[in-house]
């Protein structure tokens, strides 16, 4: 019987140990049933439940990223993507799409590792030459950037937006509220608008 090392507690199993996973290069997890089921039962909001599962395979992230780069072209007014799904599926695999993918699974589909597709240059729409590939860490890193630095869309319209707990005790400062929406989960649009905590995490959020 075929046997494999679980990534997770790093322990010689059979095959049977693992679920099955048809995105898998040898149609299994790379993290034991044991482990699998451990992570569940100690994050159980690891995995929403309203979250497709199919959304984190290999083909369902790359129907993701499209998909979102349609609505997001369509709510700024901007031209939609100038590629296909299938140009932009191409276009990927040959950037090194199946290693970022790999590795996010490997991480236990940690959100920062996930694939991300972004504008070289915010005032341009999507194209294959406007586009880079990278992690959701690595998009955050370039808005920073741009924001630091006055670059883009970013740097030119954006506001750092401040936490504080609810003595006046600075928690966190964001680059602007969309960084802030999309590390936390949840919108603190009603907090800035009233000066009052919001009601996922008893915060109150400004402007700086």
């Amino acid at each position: 019987m075929k046997i494999k090392k679980c990534f997770k507690c790093r322990i010689d199993k059979p095959i049977t140990e693992y679920y099955r996973h048809k995105q898998m290069l040898d149609g299994y997890l790379g993290k034991c049933k044991e482990c699998t089921k451990k992570d569940t039962k100690d994050n159980p909001k690891t995995i929403s439940k309203n979250e497709n599962s199919y959304d984190r395979t290999e083909k369902g992230v790359i129907r993701v990223i499209y998909k979102t780069q349609k609505s997001n072209s369509k709510a700024r007014g901007m031209d939609l993507p100038s590629y296909t799904k299938e140009e932009l599926k191409d276009w990927l695999y040959d950037n090194g799409y199946k290693e970022i993918y790999d590795n996010y699974v490997k991480s236990n589909f940690d959100k920062w590792m996930k694939p991300s597709v972004d504008r070289k240059d915010d005032y341009k729409s999507y194209s294959l030459d406007n586009i880079q590939l990278g992690t959701w860490k690595d998009n955050q890193l370039h808005q920073n950037n741009d924001i630091l630095n006055g670059l883009n869309k970013s740097g030119a319209i954006c506001k750092p937006v401040l936490q504080f707990d609810i003595n006046g005790n600075l928690l966190a400062e964001y680059v602007s509220f969309s960084s802030a929406y999309r590390i936390n989960g949840f919108s603190m649009e009603r907090s800035l608008k009233s000066g009052k905590p919001d009601r996922k995490t008893n915060s109150i959020w400004k402007y700086k």
